[in-house]
């Protein structure tokens, strides 16, 4: 993301503190105000006042690595949504309090809009259960997917993105999925296991695929 600042909009993070201000937009957009600030004891005063549920790692949740029941997509969200307006109410109550004690503070400031594309993996054991289940999603699910067959088991592996589907559409479809698909633990690392040691069957659009069959 700093990178795309920087190629964008010329943001130089170079060796000065940042300061990161997370704000929901809706359901499944983020907007993080990336600010620079100048004077580096400003910023241990900012973060020496934060509630103690912004900084409580307990409260931490894993956004890539997180698997369950297929429920769990709007409690995901939720949670996205209510841990960036946390830290966002505490980041603008300590910044309207140190503007008025250090009114000479320069800042910068640039605002990066981020997507979270929330990916389920899911596994069939055998060609008819994918057809069946793709026959069902027919003109509900129209998101980035694709499907391996794996050479140490045989079994069959969908990997599916919400996409722009709405994270109560894409519920829905993780429920009707896990009538027909077991639901596989998913990370970054386990779609790239599945890439490298599996048979790309239908690299796109593997369920309108199939539901043509």
């Amino acid at each position: 993301m700093m990178r795309q600042a920087e190629y964008q909009f010329g943001f130089e993070a170079e060796d000065i503190p940042l300061m990161i201000e997370a704000i929901p937009l809706s359901g499944d957009s983020i907007v993080l105000i990336i600010t620079k600030v100048e004077d580096p004891e400003e910023l241990d005063t900012r973060f020496s006042k934060f509630a103690p549920s912004v900084r409580d790692d307990s409260n931490s949740y894993d956004y890539t690595n997180h698997a369950g029941g297929a429920d769990d997509v709007i409690d995901l969200f939720r949670k996205i949504r209510d841990q960036a307006a946390a830290a966002a109410e505490a980041i603008a109550g300590q910044s309207s309090g140190s503007s008025e004690d250090n009114p000479e503070t320069k800042t910068k400031e640039v605002q990066i809009t981020i997507q979270v594309d929330l990916t389920k993996m899911y596994s069939f054991a055998t060609m008819n259960d994918a057809i069946k289940a793709s026959r069902i999603l027919k003109g509900i699910y129209h998101g980035e997917n694709a499907l391996f067959k794996s050479l140490e088991n045989g079994r069959l592996y969908l990997i599916m993105k919400k996409s722009d589907h709405t994270p109560e559409q894409f519920n829905k479809i993780c429920n009707m999925m896990t009538e027909y698909a077991k639901m596989e633990d998913y990370s970054p690392a386990s779609e790239s296991f599945i890439k490298e040691h599996s048979e790309i069957i239908i690299p796109e659009y593997a369920m309108e695929k199939l539901s043509l069959i």
